[in-house]
């Protein structure tokens, strides 16, 4: 197993959060980018490429494509109207404003497109149990109550960028692509 990439420059589990975050605004080529010199895999969409490049630099491991069972995937052609009932279903769903809107009558004006929220709908598609969008509310209310009151504090999308994610990225190709290929000589396994 390749050695804890984020222990090797000492990330704390907010900076952690944060680059997680940063990701999210970054373009898919530089997703691709990113993935290609971690040798990750280049499959999948931008949540895909997100969750592997986390991964990868939270424990070191690199991860596969994972397939949306069909009980969460949408019908073609059939609608999906906004409802508390609804199923958000894999293909249908979008972060866009109108169903952010929506998200904002269920939860509050306070609501906003974070990356736990996407993280834990596709966890729940990956199972091929998709929440309803009341689910989600009730989950994204607790997450945020929690993580306000443990302090995990948000800093600008555009700042999140230029001060976490490239620093570390320029400092794994500087000197982690180095160490990686040390530990590939050794007896180590991925």
């Amino acid at each position: 197993m390749l050695k804890n990439f984020t222990s090797n420059f000492l990330l704390s589990p907010i900076d952690l959060e944060k680059i997680h975050s940063a990701l999210y605004f970054l373009h898919i080529e530089e997703l691709k980018n990113i993935c290609e010199e971690f040798n990750l895999d280049l499959k999948g969409n931008k949540v895909a490429f997100i969750n592997r490049i986390f991964i990868f630099l939270k424990e070191g491991k690199k991860i596969k494509s994972i397939e949306i069972p069909p009980a969460s995937k949408a019908a073609k052609n059939q609608e999906y109207p906004f409802s508390a009932d609804t199923l958000i279903l894999h293909g249908n769903y979008k972060n866009d404003y109108a169903t952010r809107d929506f998200l904002k009558s269920l939860i509050g004006n306070h609501f906003h497109y974070t990356a736990y929220g996407i993280d834990w709908i596709k966890k729940r598609w990956e199972e091929g149990n998709p929440p309803t969008y009341l689910e989600f509310a009730n989950y994204w209310q607790k997450e945020f109550e929690n993580r306000k009151k443990n302090g995990l504090i948000l800093i600008s999308h555009k700042n999140l960028k230029r001060i976490i994610l490239r620093p570390i990225v320029k400092c794994y190709l500087m000197h982690g692509k180095k160490n990686m290929t040390r530990q590939k000589s050794s007896s180590m396994t991925y």
